[in-house]
């Protein structure tokens, strides 16, 4: 049986993370082949999550690590630990001794080629894999449109040596081709790829969570909680924010720890999903909720959430666009076919990297 290994955020206390991590390895795992998450215990990770690992201490910074990192950690460590941890520990240093024990090695999906967020890690660009048709990438993001000065430098080696590259951005596409002149195909967020019916088998239908408003924020956004506040009151239903953050959004209403099984839970259950993450826009298009989606006012996440917004004809959800008009209707049937279309090629492509 062949043998592949997925390189990813795997550990990342984030639920579009862990999620899309699982995705991608019950996709392949459903082609009939054996399928690994490496256990990489990126550095970069492993400091962030250190409450003293900083030059200089703030109470904020040691609150943080104090309560809210263990708490996200009590939450995310039986989906990791049941679902994606698949070797044992491995270092930067320990890598290389996978090279023989696999016959593919995926990088992707997510951000793993964001050099801000890896500290230009390059494992995450398989650089420790010695024979190079063994190295392909699944929907892999750099997260901007612009690369900084650094990875300009070091990526167009390290990319020339990819038999196989999607990405999940256009932005991205468009990078691969500036930087190596070479054209890559665009696929789907993993999420993306598994049926309703796989992701139901991780939820219980709990009704106490229905007759939801769903808040899923990346960082503080006052406004587009105003709006859930104010869309609660006029449909007389409860606003509850799942929390990614040790500092609630909003004391006046419910602020949540979840683990990544209850996430999926309230998102399927929601009545309505507010929220200005990728990975919330994903799974809201993915169980056809309707939803509201706010953009950040940054390189780092816009351009993913307006290419999937542009890719399905739904930009017309954004916060600015809709006003009051909270049931304008969406027309899932052709929401659902443009994924089904992007869907069967994605998976077209990764038979291709894995059989």
């Amino acid at each position: 049986m062949k043998k592949v290994a997925i390189l990813t955020f795997h550990k990342s206390l984030n639920y579009g993370a862990v999620l899309q991590t699982y995705a991608l390895k019950s996709i392949i795992k459903s082609f009939n082949v054996s399928c690994d998450v490496i256990n990489y215990q990126y550095p970069v990770f492993n400091k962030g999550y250190r409450i003293f690992y900083k030059s200089k201490f703030n109470y904020r910074n040691i609150i943080k690590h104090i309560y809210f990192v263990p708490k996200m950690k009590s939450l995310f460590n039986d989906f990791i630990n049941k679902f994606l941890t698949d070797t044992k520990p491995l270092m930067t240093k320990d890598l290389p001794s996978v090279n023989n024990k696999y016959d593919c090695f995926i990088a992707g999906s997510d951000q793993i080629w964001n050099g801000d967020l890896t500290d230009h890690d390059n494992s995450f660009l398989l650089d420790f894999v010695k024979d190079t048709n063994k190295i392909n990438a699944y929907a892999a993001s750099f997260g901007v449109s612009q690369l900084t000065d650094i990875d300009k430098q070091n990526y167009p080696t390290l990319l020339k040596r990819f038999k196989n590259i999607s990405i999940r951005e256009q932005q991205g596409v468009a990078i691969i081709k500036n930087l190596i002149n070479k054209d890559v195909i665009q696929t789907l967020d993993p999420t993306f790829l598994l049926s309703i019916e796989e992701w139901k088998k991780l939820i219980n239908n709990n009704k106490q969570k229905q007759n939801t408003i769903v808040v899923y924020l990346m960082g503080k956004d006052t406004n587009l909680i105003s709006f859930a506040k104010n869309l609660a009151k006029t449909k007389n239903y409860k606003v509850v924010i799942l929390r990614n953050s040790f500092k609630k959004h909003d004391s006046s209403v419910e602020n949540l720890f979840v683990t990544p099984e209850q996430w999926l839970e309230y998102i399927y259950n929601a009545k309505y999903v507010v929220t200005n993450s990728f990975h919330g826009l994903t799974f809201s298009i993915k169980f056809n909720k309707p939803f509201f989606v706010g953009l950040v006012n940054t390189n780092k996440r816009k351009s993913r959430l307006e290419n999937l917004l542009d890719l399905t004809n739904l930009k017309d959800r954004l916060i600015d666009n809709i006003g009051t008009d909270y049931d304008k209707p969406t027309d899932w049937d052709s929401v659902n076919n443009i994924i089904e279309k992007e869907r069967e090629k994605s998976i077209t492509y990764l038979k291709k990297v894995v059989l």
